[in-house]
């Protein structure tokens, strides 16, 4: 079987986390997405339900300020944006 490399970009947080479950699990990373991608497989879609996780002191803040419009970078398109946040 001819076998292709995926990249994924995550953060260094959530790798090492993940990393630390799957050998805990006696797996590696690439093994556990293997996994993760025959069950999508197998059962038309993600194999399990993805859960909304309730907003954390932070985002509620962020939500916040949103509707109070601070700390917001407004901006007439996509372009005039990214320069506006440097990236």
């Amino acid at each position: 079987m001819n076998t292709l490399d995926i990249r994924l970009r995550v953060s260094a947080d959530i790798k090492i986390e993940a990393e630390e479950i799957f050998k805990q699990m006696g797996m590696t990373m690439s093994e556990a997405m293997r996994i993760l991608l025959n069950q999508c497989i197998n059962s038309g879609g993600l194999p399990f339900k993805p859960h909304i996780k309730i907003p954390n002191k932070k985002t509620i803040k962020t939500f916040e300020d949103t509707d109070k419009q601070i700390g917001l970078t407004i901006s007439n398109n996509t372009k005039e944006m990214f320069n506006k946040l440097g990236t």
